[in-house]
């Protein structure tokens, strides 16, 4: 799935793909898997643009739900605010990425 114009907390505007590990297209439901078993995933620039990605996809209708499963360890205190805080779409569906 392609979007435009994905702002970043630093002002960064991205542009790109998004490609999740799982996909129903069916049910439109999708599963991020992150697998750091040596370190603690913390808020990157490349991994806050697939939390925003995901979050414009849900207020687009793209998506229904999405997941996001940390396999090792857990996220860093900034990523995990950001997977936490839920998102409201037009029709009133509620997403959160970390559940």
């Amino acid at each position: 799935m392609r979007l435009w114009g994905i702002t970043l907390s630093d002002g960064t505007s991205v542009t790109g793909n998004r490609r999740h590990d799982i996909f129903n297209i069916n049910s439109k439901k999708a599963i991020e898997i992150k697998d750091y078993k040596s370190q603690k995933v913390y808020k990157s620039k490349e991994i806050e643009k697939e939390a925003l990605m995901d979050i414009e996809l849900f207020k687009k209708n793209e998506i229904e739900d999405i997941d996001w499963v940390f396999l090792g360890n857990r996220p860093s205190g900034p990523l995990e605010k950001l997977l936490r805080t839920p998102v409201t779409r037009a029709d009133g569906k509620v997403l959160i990425l970390l559940k």
